[in-house]
């Protein structure tokens, strides 16, 4: 999947990957590669292991175009699964200059671990993430479900997001509000 990162003005083209141990993702990185873009979303990151692999694999992209070595950037989701939570602790202050954001999908993580809304373990990946995120120099880029709202979105950033995937427009525009204070991420307007 591509996906346009702009809420107004120029902004830069992501390719969301399923994961480095997904069966097309050399195929999937090639075509959204060949497309333009210039970041990666990492879905099912484990850890440093993935970002240095898919880091391996842009910068052989980037020497072939004659791109500049670090041009494609990568978003590590990397609490979307129990492996990516466990693996953490590997990133932080890993020498990784193309690591934009650290992002976390506790929608995907609650599913595949079975608990409630509310449970400790999500509560705990989302502050895992913001700590490893700020201990690695990466943005911490919470991923809202469907259904979030304003009371959701201004806990995210009060939790420590400095951005958020948001799904809908109406989203959009409290996010836009809510995280108005925030740094932007390089190379990404609004």
């Amino acid at each position: 999947h591509l996906v346009q990162s702009c809420t107004g003005g120029a902004g830069r083209l992501f390719l969301a990957l399923a994961g480095m141990d997904a069966a097309d993702a050399d195929a999937a990185l090639e075509t959204g590669l060949r497309a333009g873009a210039r970041g990666i979303v990492l879905h099912r990151c484990v850890g440093l292991r993935d970002v240095q692999h898919l880091s391996a694999k842009l910068a052989v992209h980037e020497a072939e175009q004659d791109l500049a070595e670090g041009a494609i950037d990568i978003v590590a989701v990397v609490a979307d699964t129990a492996a990516g939570i466990l693996a953490l602790p590997s990133l932080a202050g890993a020498p990784l200059p193309r690591l934009l954001a650290l992002a976390c999908d506790t929608g995907l993580l609650r599913a595949e671990l079975g608990c409630g809304p509310d449970a400790a373990a999500l509560r705990s990946a989302a502050a895992a993430t913001v700590t490893c995120a700020a201990a690695a120099g990466a943005v911490a880029l919470a991923i809202a479900s469907a259904e979030d709202q304003d009371d959701s979105l201004r806990e995210l950033r009060r939790d420590g997001f400095g951005a958020v995937l948001v799904r809908t427009a109406p989203q959009a525009a409290l996010a836009r509000r809510i995280f108005a204070e925030v740094r932007p991420l390089p190379g990404v307007s609004g």
